[in-house]
């Protein structure tokens, strides 16, 4: 999963970077991150249990990019939790998803 280049289309911002940005960038952008669990079974891991979060920064609240992002999700039949909060420091809204996406490892 190239997560990144998913998300550029999907929501046509191209602002959008795993973790953070060296610069903040002008509004709106998304930072993603991934948190990867190897497992499996029979003592090989052959699983890759991810799960990702994905920000998106903007000064107001964007439904018209929420519901890429979100129409992006369930094109993938995946589940997942959505939060926003304002930003004090920022001066912004981060609207915040969560999924799990379990991924079937080529080879072991």
């Amino acid at each position: 999963m190239n997560l990144e280049e998913e998300l550029k289309q999907a929501t046509e911002i191209e602002n959008i970077k795993e973790n953070k940005f060296p610069k903040t960038p002008p509004f709106p952008y998304i930072v993603y991150a991934i948190r990867m669990n190897a497992r499996g079974a029979d003592n090989i891991n052959n699983l890759n249990d991810n799960t990702i979060a994905i920000a998106l920064y903007d000064n107001k609240i964007n439904k018209i990019i929420e519901q890429k992002i979100e129409k992006w999700l369930n094109k993938l039949g995946i589940d997942y939790n959505k939060d926003r909060e304002w930003q004090d420091e920022e001066k912004c809204y981060e609207t915040y998803y969560e999924f799990n996406k379990l991924e079937k490892k080529e080879e072991c």
